[in-house]
């Protein structure tokens, strides 16, 4: 490609594309290898992978690109921007959402009210049964999914979005996040017990982000004795500190 040619949107996004897909294919593989993916539904597996895509791009922010020149401070400085703004954001996308709302609702309005203004133009839209060359053009039942859409569209409370978000300042903050999100997700989602969840945490941490953690993972058959003290006694100082 010479200097003067540039990518279309579509070809950016496409790069974007293989880039996401070459990331996702390469953890999804040391995942398998790791048998983090044990007796979990594709489902489980896809939002695992996800999770770990997520955090690696918290640790490679952190850690920071020296050929970008980003690093921690800026990044610290950009995610405290953010949350300065989300609520002010989420008032504007109410009042938005509102609109959309009530426009809709005019529409809909209207076109009830057809057959009193334009009994033709009721029937060519509401009431024939046999569609117009090309596309379907009946707009009943499209009226129907849209307003089903429109309902399902639900903002964040103002209350949540107000509330502190924990901030990333140290590896240690990203240590413990990756810990207890990966955790509850073995746990709560995918309903392993402790001892397994702790293993798998830990196998993820060391491949990924360089933990180096001690894990037993069967000890004579008895899974009492399986488990990660490290992952343990990160999620203890975790709980103390939360109930201070």
């Amino acid at each position: 490609m010479t200097d003067h040619e540039q990518l279309t949107d579509e070809e950016i996004a496409a790069v974007f594309d293989r880039a996401f897909e070459a990331d996702f294919e390469s953890n999804r593989s040391k995942l398998a290898s790791e048998g983090v993916f044990a007796g979990l539904s594709p489902g489980q597996q896809a939002e695992l992978e996800s999770l770990v895509w997520l955090f690696g791009h918290g640790y490679e922010r952190y850690e920071g690109d020296p050929e970008l020149g980003s690093g921690t401070k800026d990044y610290l400085q950009i995610m405290k921007a953010y949350r300065q703004r989300t609520p002010a954001d989420l008032k504007r996308l109410a009042k938005k959402l509102e609109k959309v709302r009530d426009a809709w609702n005019s529409f809909e309005r209207d076109v009830a009210e057809l057959h009193d203004c334009n009994e033709h133009l009721a029937y060519l839209i509401r009431g024939r049964r046999v569609p117009l060359p090309g596309p379907d053009q009946r707009i009943v039942p499209m009226l129907d999914n849209v307003s089903q859409a429109l309902d399902l569209v639900q903002l964040p409370p103002e209350d949540l979005a107000s509330e502190p978000q924990p901030l990333i300042e140290t590896e240690g903050d990203l240590d413990l996040g990756a810990t207890r999100a990966l955790y509850f997700f073995f746990t709560e989602t995918c309903g392993l017990n402790q001892n397994e969840a702790e293993v798998r945490v830990a196998k993820i941490g060391n491949e990924f982000w360089g933990w180096n953690l001690t894990y037993t993972e069967q000890y004579d058959g008895a899974d009492g004795w399986k488990g990660c003290d490290a992952i343990r006694k990160r999620l203890t100082r975790s709980e103390s500190t939360t109930d201070k």
